[in-house]
């Protein structure tokens, strides 16, 4: 499952449960077209809270929208997740994509402002505690 809703910061993004590659083929389809017809830089917030982790062919989508949105302006990114081993997929990720550097991830487990913190990493830079 997964849903983009266009914010004034940029996207929020929500993939949750079992996204396959079919999914993740539509999810980077839609990413694509709502990146490409904002035209300006953007930053992105997403929540992965209850996302299975992705399968070896469904992270290839992800990682060409990773690419893709850095191509084209984004700013700053920010994760929100809930267990260690989508943490590390994700991390791996944004590391062979290059937008490691401007990623941030934060835990909803160990951090019950992570909404708060995540806007303001994306709005001002404030880098995330906890």
């Amino acid at each position: 499952m997964y849903s983009i809703e266009k914010m004034d910061y940029g996207f929020r993004i929500v993939l949750g449960g079992v996204v396959g590659v079919e999914e993740a083929r539509k999810w980077l389809k839609e990413f694509r077209a709502l990146v490409e017809e904002a035209g300006e830089p953007f930053n992105v917030f997403v929540d992965m809270r209850t996302l299975i982790p992705f399968s070896d062919e469904a992270q290839e989508p992800l990682q060409e929208g990773q690419r893709f949105a850095r191509e084209l302006g984004m700013i700053r990114s920010v994760v929100i997740l809930r267990d260690n081993l989508t943490t590390l997929q994700l991390i791996r990720l944004a590391r062979e994509t290059g937008i490691y550097n401007t990623e941030r991830y934060i835990s909803s487990l160990d951090n019950p402002d992570w909404e708060q913190q995540g806007l303001d990493w994306l709005l001002e830079g404030k880098e995330p505690t906890g």
